[in-house]
C-alpha cells in the first residue's frame, strides 16, 4: 500500500485549485484510532488486545478488561493511499468518523458510484464462526441484498 498526495480535479477549492487526497484528509480532520495501553491477550500475553503485536515502548501496560473507548485515541489519520494491485483508494478512519464525511470522501472525491446497500460488519481476523452461523450471516446478507432491491451479490 503506498500513501498518496495525488491530485483530482473532482474537488477544489474556493480558488478553483485542484486539491490533494492530503488537503482534502486533512481539511475534513480524518482521524485514525491508536491503542494506547497494552493490555496483553490471554492467549497470546505478547500481543494487546488491541491485536497489535508491536506496540510503542512508551504505551503504558495494565491489567485492566480492555476498553476500545477508554484505551484507545484518536489523531489524524496518516494511512490513507492506493492498493498497489487494484490502484483502488483507501483511507483509514475512526469508528466514530461521521458517514457525511465518509460519503464525501467516497462519492465525492473517489467518485466511487452510489450503492444501493451498505453494510457494516466488525471482528477480527481470529475470529470464527461454526458452520450454521456462517450460513445463517450468508443468508442475513442475502436478504437483506433482496430486499434493498439489489439483485446479485
Amino acid at each position: 500500500m503506498t500513501s498518496t498526495h495525488q491530485t483530482y480535479s473532482t474537488n477544489d477549492d474556493k480558488d478553483g485549485n485542484s486539491l490533494t487526497w492530503f488537503d482534502t484528509i486533512k481539511r475534513l480532520k480524518f482521524e485514525q484510532r491508536k491503542c494506547k495501553t497494552f493490555i496483553s491477550q490471554q492467549i497470546n500475553q505478547k500481543q494487546c488486545m488491541c491485536g497489535n503485536p508491536d506496540h510503542t515502548s512508551n504505551a503504558p501496560k495494565s491489567n485492566e478488561v480492555w476498553n476500545w473507548e477508554q484505551h484507545t485515541e484518536t489523531k489524524p489519520t496518516e494511512c490513507y493511499g492506493t492498493l498497489p494491485h487494484s490502484n483502488s483508494p483507501y483511507l483509514r478512519c475512526d469508528i466514530k468518523t461521521e458517514f457525511d464525511q465518509l460519503c464525501l470522501m467516497l462519492f465525492g472525491l473517489w467518485n466511487i458510484p452510489i450503492p444501493s446497500l451498505i453494510m457494516r460488519m466488525m471482528g477480527d481476523a481470529t475470529s470464527t464462526l461454526n458452520v450454521r452461523l456462517e450460513k445463517e450471516l450468508l443468508q442475513g446478507i442475502s436478504d437483506a441484498a433482496v430486499a434493498s432491491g439489489r439483485r446479485t451479490l
